[in-house]
């Protein structure tokens, strides 16, 4: 049965890290305005389609790869058969107890069993003309996750958590909105320039939509 608790990670070195590798495509285009009008010749777009896969990611284990790695007959078949050595195997060792029994310390190190793939479309658009005495412009850039892939462990199935509070796993970044926009406002008189900038992003979905079916948006 499931239980609530604590855990008390402690992050430690490992020498015997190996670099990451990555395949990294690109692919794009820009387009100028083929317009000679005054509001429609700055007219510029470019486009850029990315895909990163990377393997043997670094990073620190989270405490639920540390669990499993000790847990989980996949990874430990002794706890099918011999509890004590399944308890002396070194990633179960990395768990510590307190004197309930309890899970207490969990040490941690940084390890290359992770992998990931994010794939997305960036965009900008930049406009501008000459309004009165000076110059109105506006930049837009824009971000679409395809994909936002990860596993912790090597033998793991990715999870995509496009359009989620995302994971820290793997050494990534949370929050992987499912698009972003960036505009920037700009009216510039000489050497004087009055701007604004706002950042749109959308609702997404708890990080246990990416593998459950229970839906909960957050706004």
């Amino acid at each position: 049965n499931s239980t609530f608790g604590y855990a008390w990670p402690l992050l430690v070195g490992n020498a015997e890290l190996k670099p990451e590798t990555a395949d990294t495509w690109t692919a794009g285009f820009v387009v100028s305005s083929p317009f000679e009008s005054p509001a429609l010749s700055s007219l510029k777009l470019s486009v850029d389609w990315f895909d990163i896969k990377v393997k043997d990611a670094i990073a620190p284990l989270t405490v639920a790869a540390a669990l499993q790695l000790c847990l989980d007959p996949q990874f430990n078949p002794l706890v099918l058969t011999d509890a004590t050595a399944a308890a002396n195997t070194a990633y179960c060792q990395n768990i510590q107890r307190n004197q309930t029994g309890q899970q207490g310390t969990v040490y941690n190190t940084y390890t290359n069993s992770g992998r990931f793939n994010v794939e997305g479309i960036d965009a900008q658009l930049d406009w501008g003309m000459d309004v009165g005495p000076g110059r109105v412009g506006v930049n837009i850039l824009a971000n679409y996750l395809l994909h936002y892939k990860s596993a912790a462990l090597s033998s793991l199935p990715e999870v995509d958590y496009a359009g989620t509070f995302g994971t820290t796993e793997n050494g990534l970044n949370s929050g992987a909105y499912r698009y972003k926009l960036f505009t920037t406002l700009n009216y510039t008189i000489g050497k004087l320039q009055l701007g604004l900038q706002w950042e749109h992003l959308p609702a997404v979905e708890d990080s246990t939509e990416a593998t459950t079916a229970t839906t909960a948006t957050v706004a």
